[in-house]
């Protein structure tokens, strides 16, 4: 005869083997997705130029492998010895914290002092129990309930951090094993991206700028002229332009030589950056040939404002390696759709 006692068992042995069956299934899909989400990350990184573009290619892939409320890119700045936020997805459009420029100066003992030091370290995990202080502050000014910061770095450089964070459930972020593989994979491929990205900034940035002075060059300056007038035809607004032609420039190379007639121009170029407002842009056209272009968000008074400021730049005389020397300018104005009604109308007007 049977032994009926054996179903109840053979039953459980089978349910045991199903409900194994199911786990692996999910996990396998769950690391085939996890596949496909860093290898959707690799491509978005392969076709990113700047590092602008990185950071936000970075930021928008993230969610697709870890489980986040918040992803941010910070770029480091070593010239400002900052950390400059480059980037951000939040799950909530209204999302307060996207707004704004967001810099992290580094701290004494605080995690961005860490990284910096040791631009390998693991993934810092920060929750409400954080010891330092200044970092507990931020992460209930920025709402968070736990954030994982991960450093992005080349041999020996921090280029920046990734933060990803979580509303609530601080828990999701949890360093463990599986959490800190998949960051690992994220670090490397943004890593790699970002150091091209930088070559690219700076090829860009030699395209676009004078060498010398560091101001905005004539391709550049002709291309901002271009998209203000545009801008400034849509909205009915004015568009400024100044030509600034230098008095008595040759002399100064002719007797103390080229250096001191570099340092000069560069001497320039700051009083003249000073005379604008940030939205503004100061090019260098050549020579000792400079432009001001004043931005359509401006009225007749800005610009009468900005030519007296001008004007004011060559009062004072230049001290430059022991000489004190004194140049002055001729400056033209041209505003559209006064003087000229399109870009190529204001540049003649005032340089042809």
């Amino acid at each position: 005869p049977r032994d009926l006692h054996s179903f109840p068992t053979r039953r459980s042995s089978d349910l045991a083997t199903a409900l194994d069956g199911a786990a692996a299934l999910i996990e396998a899909n769950r690391r085939y997705h996890q596949s496909s989400a860093l290898l959707q990350l690799a491509r978005a990184l392969a076709t990113a130029g700047t590092s602008g573009e990185v950071a936000q290619r970075l930021a928008d892939a993230v969610p697709l492998v870890v489980d986040s409320d918040r992803v941010a890119v910070y770029l480091w700045e070593p010239a400002r010895g900052e950390l400059v936020r480059r980037s951000i997805n939040t799950r909530d459009a209204d999302d307060p914290v996207a707004e704004g420029d967001l810099r992290w100066v580094p701290e004494p003992g605080g995690p961005l002092e860490q990284l910096l030091n040791d631009p390998h370290s693991d993934p810092v995990f920060i929750d409400a129990a954080a010891e330092h202080p200044r970092v507990r502050e931020e992460l209930d000014r920025l709402g968070d309930a736990a954030v994982i910061l991960v450093p992005l770095a080349t041999e020996d450089t921090l280029l920046g951090v990734l933060g990803v964070s979580v509303l609530d459930r601080p828990e999701r972020l949890a360093p463990n094993p599986d959490l800190l593989d998949r960051l690992s994979g994220v670090a490397a491929q943004a890593s790699t991206a970002l150091q091209n990205g930088r070559l690219v900034d700076q090829i860009t940035h030699q395209a676009l700028h004078d060498q010398l002075t560091g101001l905005a060059n004539r391709l550049q300056f002709a291309d901002q002229l271009r998209k203000a007038v545009n801008r400034a035809r849509q909205h009915d607004e004015f568009v400024t332009m100044f030509y600034i032609d230098l008095n008595g420039f040759k002399p100064v190379n002719d007797e103390f030589g080229h250096n001191v007639g570099d340092q000069l121009l560069s001497a320039l170029a700051k009083r003249l950056v000073a005379c604008v407002r940030a939205t503004d842009l100061v090019a260098r056209l050549g020579g000792d040939e400079f432009a001001v272009l004043i931005t359509s968000q401006s009225s007749p008074e800005d610009s009468d404002i900005v030519a007296e400021r001008l004007a004011t730049a060559f009062a004072d005389p230049f001290r430059v390696d022991g000489h004190v020397l004194r140049i002055g300018a001729s400056i033209g104005a041209a505003v559209f759709p006064v003087d000229a009604d399109s870009a190529d109308g204001l540049h003649r007007r005032e340089i042809g």
